[in-house]
């Protein structure tokens, strides 16, 4: 009886230090050292509308998005910057194997952009 109480006290203390941790990272992403975070780059409540939206705008238009030339694969995610870094806007994002002019996106493939207000980027896939 005695092992089954040890091991009743060690499940609560484990459950104590995972809750104690899980909260820290929570303060940590929340407060960021006194900064303002964007509330789009979290997994917040807006985060995960903007997430939703963008989703939905590439079903709606996948077969659109799919008449591109080149292999496209669409995907919601993250836009990237000039460098190639992530930002913190949603956006839709369209690998293709050879690159596509993204200033032409409209005029020849008829596709707007924005695109029911999501951005379209297009980005040539690395291969290797």
């Amino acid at each position: 009886m005695k092992g089954v109480v040890v091991m009743t006290n060690r499940l609560k203390l484990f459950k104590f230090m995972l809750g104690l941790v899980c909260s820290a990272v929570i303060v940590w992403l929340g407060v960021g050292c006194g900064e303002d975070i964007d509330p789009d780059y979290q997994c917040g409540e807006r985060s995960m509308k903007l997430a939703k939206h963008t989703h939905d705008v590439l079903v709606k238009n996948y077969p659109l998005i799919m008449s591109l030339p080149h292999n496209p694969e669409p995907q919601p995610e993250f836009l990237r910057d000039e460098n190639g870094n992530l930002t913190d806007t949603w956006g839709i994002v369209i690998l293709t194997d050879e690159e596509i002019d993204q200033d032409a996106l409209y005029v020849r493939h008829g596709i707007p952009n924005p695109l029911d207000g999501v951005t379209v980027q297009i980005l040539t896939k690395e291969i290797g």
